[in-house]
């Protein structure tokens, strides 16, 4: 983590603000920015930080994980974040799935990997 502080930090440092400038408002970029200390007005995007944070808050307890933990469990809640329904929830077991960000991402509803070799018979 130190060595890619270091080079974002050098690569900050290479970039012309007033060339990048430039660039995004020839491709029509314009931002729009919430007021600081007001992440009650970022809406659906604000609710979706809370949900990585509390993921994380809860499997983490104030531990600091190795990397590859830490990468394992991040790619989990990016499943769990982008598992959730986009469409309406049918309460009728016949009806199609809800749309999630998954099946527009992967064309799947989740991302878990199936278990190999197995059968309905050797489930239970």
């Amino acid at each position: 983590f130190r060595k890619a502080e270091k080079e974002l930090r050098q690569a900050f440092e290479r970039l012309d603000d007033e060339e990048v400038a430039r660039d995004l408002t020839t491709r029509g970029v314009k931002w729009s920015f919430i007021p600081p200390a007001a992440p009650h007005m970022g809406g659906a995007w604000e609710r979706l930080v809370r949900t990585v944070k509390e993921a994380l808050y809860a499997e983490l307890k104030e531990r600091a994980p190795k990397e590859e933990v830490l990468s394992t469990l991040l790619a989990e809640v990016e499943n769990i974040v982008n598992s959730r329904p986009l469409t309406h929830v049918s309460i009728d077991p016949h009806d199609p799935v809800s749309l999630t960000p998954n099946h527009l991402i992967m064309g799947q509803a989740n991302r878990s990997a199936p278990l190999q070799g197995t059968t309905e018979g050797n489930l239970r």
